[in-house]
């Protein structure tokens, strides 16, 4: 009987003949993925097969019958369960290739999230579908200088851009009307509602596997480090014509936050548990500001009016928190962005305040000038 080669356990075997190959940069590389959907499936899928050591997946959403026909990473049984899209993606990775480590954060991206994970990873791959959280992950992806990726698909078609500071930029290439439609939604009280009440946009597993696969083979080029093979201009995939468009979309706006200086964050021994009287004495006696003013980046209502019963409620809640409380729409009466010693609600922890795990503080000090405290992770 003829015996039969065995090949020792290593995911990567076929890889390491590939001359481009660094295993210890993809075993050491850090991936944020966020967006579980069609496209995030195929960008998970691969990063896993490609053996990637950490990946980060940020969704807040629930999977429904409809997203089987365009995910690897779910079944029928997530969908009768209505199964969180972060913990089916988790659990199938699994059973796929246990030597990956996904960390699934259940939450919006604009909210949920500490931005210490923009700092920590190597890069960003987005695979949202509005472009209030593009904003988002591009601002704070600058401010730690984290290249990202970003990916969209509709129907059979698709796009592709790579994203770094200095090089090129979303919001400065934003036209005046999506800018509009963006400030249109900052300004309502109830954007967080209607972010999440989008339409479902048509696409297909196939446009998905495309684009997916291109926005990992990039994240791949980021991550040993060939820079000057990264794609410079915007691809767009038209697939009912098979064709590949490349055009250049690098346009600078000097005002734009995207020419800032990277930012220096100050350590600090406090988690998100503690109490904003110890944020304040934190601050106080490691870095000697006595009168900081604590800059929210969620604002804090203390009143609304509730338009259909015309009455006028107080509360205690970040913004993006109103949602879960009111069902009908709200105007907001009362609410800051700014906080010192004299707010009322100092016995408050940071998180009742809005403030996430592993986030990281933006206060201005004594001296005028604006600091970064980073928090640390939950006991």
């Amino acid at each position: 009987m003829q015996s039969i080669k065995y090949i020792a356990k290593e995911w990567d075997y076929s890889f390491k003949s590939m001359n481009w190959w660094n295993r210890e940069k993809v075993k050491n590389a850090k991936v944020m993925v966020v967006g579980c959907g069609a496209l995030g499936n195929e960008v998970i899928k691969n990063l896993v097969f490609m053996n990637i050591a950490h990946i980060v997946i940020v969704d807040f959403d629930e999977i429904e019958y409809s997203n089987l026909s365009r995910s690897i990473l779910f079944d029928q049984t997530n969908a009768k369960n209505a199964k969180r899209k972060v913990d089916a993606v988790k659990e199938k990775i699994t059973h796929i290739n246990d030597s990956v480590h996904i960390e699934a954060i259940y939450a919006d991206i604009r909210f949920g999230v500490g931005l210490s994970l923009f700092n920590d990873v190597d890069v960003i791959i987005s695979c949202v579908d509005n472009r209030l959280a593009r904003l988002f992950i591009n601002k704070y992806a600058f401010m730690f200088s984290t290249p990202w990726i970003d990916g969209a698909i509709e129907n059979i078609s698709g796009k592709v851009k790579v994203y770094q500071k200095g090089e090129s930029c979303y919001e400065c290439n934003l036209s005046e009307t999506e800018r509009q439609d963006i400030q249109a939604k900052l300004s309502c009280a109830d954007v967080e509602a209607e972010v999440h009440l989008h339409g479902s946009i048509p696409t297909t597993s196939i446009a998905a596997s495309i684009i997916g696969a291109i926005q990992v083979q990039e994240a791949l080029k980021i991550i040993h480090g060939y820079q000057d093979k990264l794609m410079s201009t915007s691809l767009y995939y038209e697939g009912l014509h098979n064709l590949y468009l490349n055009y250049d979309e690098n346009n600078k706006n000097m005002d734009c936050h995207c020419n800032c200086k990277d930012i220096t964050v100050q350590t600090s021994g406090l988690s998100n548990q503690a109490l904003l009287i110890d944020l304040f004495s934190e601050i106080d006696t490691t870095y000697e500001h006595s009168n900081p003013i604590i800059l929210l980046r969620n604002p804090f209502v203390t009143k609304v009016q509730l338009v259909e019963v015309n009455k006028t409620v107080n509360v205690s809640l970040p913004k993006y928190r109103l949602k879960n409380h009111f069902e009908e729409t709200v105007v907001l009466l009362d609410h800051t962005d700014k906080i010192d010693r004299q707010f009322a609600h100092r016995h408050y922890s940071l998180e009742q305040l809005g403030i996430n795990d592993c986030d990281i503080i933006k206060y201005i000090g004594d001296d005028g000038r604006i600091k970064f405290l980073n928090l640390n992770p939950k006991s």
